[in-house]
Formats: C-alpha cells, sequence, structure tokens
C-alpha cells in the first residue's frame, strides 16, 4: 500500500507582512493568529495522521536552520534547501525527487506553510477523499476552494465533468488572477474554485509528467535524481538545480496536462495574503468596537485598528495611541513602522520595492 507524504513549502519571502516578515525571518516564521507560527501549524496539522518519517519540509537554503529551530521534533535530513529559488516547479521537482529516492511508491501531498486551516478534522477527510480517488485514477489532485467573494487576487479554476469520486471532477481550465468583472462573472457561474495550491499526487506520476511536458524538464530530472542516486553533495546538486527552467507549476505542467482533477476542499481556508488576515484570524481579540490591538496600545475614540508589534524590547517599552481613526493598520517593530487604511494593506509588496529602489530595506 503506498504511503501518503508531506510536502511542506517553506520558502517564501512574505513582503506583504512588512515589517514583521523580512528576508531573514518571512512570513511563514510569524504567528499571525498570536500564537504559533504559520509553519507550526501547518505541522501540527500532520500530528497523528501522517508519519514522522515521512514529512518534509522545502525552503530556501538559508532558512534550512530557522526551520530546524522552528520544527525540532522534524528529522533534519528532511528539511531540504533549494539552492536557489527558481519558482514553484524546479521546487516541486527536487521534493519528489528527494521523496521517491527513499519511497519510489510514494503518495506526496504539497502544503504550502502559510495557510490557515479552521478544522484540521475537514482537512484531512478531504485528503482522504483525494487520496481514495487517486487509488482508483491515478493522475494530478488539486485543491479548489468555493469562492465565497469575487476576489481578485486568487488565480481560478473551471471545473470540469465529474469524475465518479465524490468531490472531484476533471479540469477544464485554469485562470489566471482575474479582474473584478471577471471573478464577478465567475462566482455568478458557479463553476470556479480558488486554486488553493494544494496539491496530491504520486511522486513518480508527478515527475514522468513533467518530463513529458519538457525536455529541458526531462533532462534536469534526471540530472537531479543521479545526484540524489550517487550522493554526489551540495554543489552537484545546485548545479543540476539551474538546469531546470525557471516557471511556475501552472505554466510547466497543471495547464497542459489531461491528467489533472480537482478535488472540492471541504474545509475553511484562509491564504493569510495580506495584513487583513489579522482580524479574521484574531477575531475572538476584538474589542466592542472591533479594534485588535498588541500589547501598550491605547485606543480612544477608534474603531476596526490593528496594531501589530515585534518582540523587541524597543518596540515593546514604547506606547502607542490611536486617537479618532477608523480602520487603520499598524506594525510596529522597533526599526521599521507601518501606518496604512486597512483596505490598501495588500499594497505593501510595492512598499517594499519603494524600499529596496531606495536602499532602506532590511533583511533581518
Amino acid at each position: 500500500m503506498p504511503q501518503l507524504h508531506a510536502l511542506i513549502l517553506a520558502g517564501g519571502s512574505g513582503t506583504r507582512f512588512w515589517p514583521w516578515s523580512r528576508a531573514a525571518h518571512p512570513k511563514q516564521f510569524l504567528a499571525i493568529d498570536g500564537h504559533a507560527s504559520l509553519l507550526a501549524r501547518t505541522h501540527e496539522r500532520l500530528e497523528g495522521w501522517i508519519a514522522p518519517e515521512n514529512r518534509w519540509v522545502l525552503t530556501r537554503a538559508d532558512l534550512v536552520e530557522t526551520v530546524a529551530e522552528e520544527l525540532p521534533t522534524l528529522d533534519p535530513a528532511h528539511i531540504l534547501g533549494e539552492p536557489e529559488g527558481r519558482d514553484t516547479a524546479p521546487a516541486l521537482a527536487l521534493g519528489a525527487l528527494r521523496v521517491a529516492a527513499v519511497d519510489p511508491d510514494a503518495l506526496l501531498l504539497i502544503l504550502p506553510s502559510d495557510h490557515h486551516i479552521a478544522d484540521p478534522a475537514a482537512f484531512r477527510a478531504t485528503v482522504d477523499r483525494a487520496v481514495s480517488a487517486l487509488t482508483a485514477d491515478d493522475g494530478l489532485y488539486t485543491f479548489g476552494v468555493t469562492p465565497t467573494e469575487p476576489a481578485t487576487g486568487y488565480g481560478y479554476i473551471e471545473r470540469g465533468d465529474a469524475t465518479g469520486h465524490p468531490g472531484c471532477a476533471s479540469v477544464r481550465a485554469f485562470r489566471e488572477k482575474p479582474d473584478r468583472a471577471t471573478a464577478e462573472a465567475f462566482l455568478a457561474d458557479g463553476g470556479y474554485f480558488w486554486n488553493a495550491g494544494i496539491f496530491l499526487w504520486r511522486a513518480s506520476t508527478f515527475l514522468a509528467e513533467l518530463a513529458r511536458a519538457s525536455t529541458e524538464f526531462a533532462a534536469g530530472i534526471e540530472s537531479l535524481g543521479g545526484v540524489f542516486e550517487r550522493d554526489d553533495g551540495p554543489d552537484a546538486l545546485a548545479d543540476a538545480f539551474r538546469s531546470l527552467p525557471k516557471i511556475s507549476i501552472d505554466f510547466a505542467l497543471l495547464e497542459k496536462s489531461d491528467r489533472v482533477r480537482v478535488v472540492e476542499a471541504a474545509f475553511p481556508w484562509d491564504d493569510v495574503g495580506t495584513w487583513e488576515a489579522v482580524p479574521r484570524l484574531r477575531a475572538e481579540a476584538a474589542d466592542r468596537d472591533g479594534n485588535i490591538v498588541d500589547r501598550g496600545v491605547v485606543t480612544t475614540d477608534c474603531r476596526r485598528a490593528v496594531v501589530v508589534r515585534g518582540d523587541d524590547v524597543e518596540a515593546s517599552e514604547r506606547v502607542i495611541v490611536l486617537h479618532g481613526v477608523e480602520d487603520m493598520l499598524v506594525v510596529d517593530t522597533g526599526d521599521a513602522l507601518l501606518v496604512c487604511p486597512r483596505a490598501r494593506a495588500q499594497e505593501v509588496r510595492g512598499v517594499v520595492e519603494t524600499l529596496r529602489e531606495r536602499g532602506l530595506e532590511r533583511s533581518t
């Protein structure tokens, strides 16, 4: 019986959560919900379900030690460091090859580390249904979230015909992030999902399909596989990894393959994409005026303010007062201060680009 492995993707930079998220300590290591980091929460969802020896994390090479500190129970040999960022297709090829090297028949569940899933039992049940479908109909399975609003920040999956397995259908098309009018049309149609970026496939099937889709990937996968077989070391791994095209998995494979299936995500899901996730994840902490604030913050005549601060001494000793404002976001880390309307929180990534251009961005 094939065993289920989990590969957690933890290599992102999380620029939309600046200034709390920095290059050396990005979003996946932050306790956005006020309790535990997103990475720790993702790993916790595997407890009692996926065996410890079948858990893996794929991250940037410079974050391997940070992952080990965050997940002390994870086998350090199962923390895979990408030699460099080359988008999701090379990253997933690297992870699949490493897992297949120890378990050639492995079923591989791909999990972003920066999602919030409030009902782990429902999540597991959905994955188990997908495993049953895959066992009968081998292919590439993606998980689609039923839209609740005409969001323009997500890619969409157009559902095709039912496959005969509960909650599972073929994929008619992948749609890029739409404009508002198109998103509203998708929502009204009812035949579209948000693309959650969660996948399930047999490692060997994924690698074969990726090689079939691209001669460059075919050669690169063979080269990387040889590195793992011979245990050639980090330099050889880096050289082989650079031979893979820099491209997302959607463009490299999922939009080309006729073996893609979509499974309806029957669980509450939040991609924790911007600072606007804080009031959703900390709703129980809101005061009677809807303000959600950290320690040492005073609000007077304020409504729906969100104030988050860092853990360093300088930031914790400074009193912050908000008076007479509504729907404001304040993030204080001691060495940086962000103040903006909550409705414009998604623009923080552009702010970081401006800081880079002016030489003001700090990695730590």
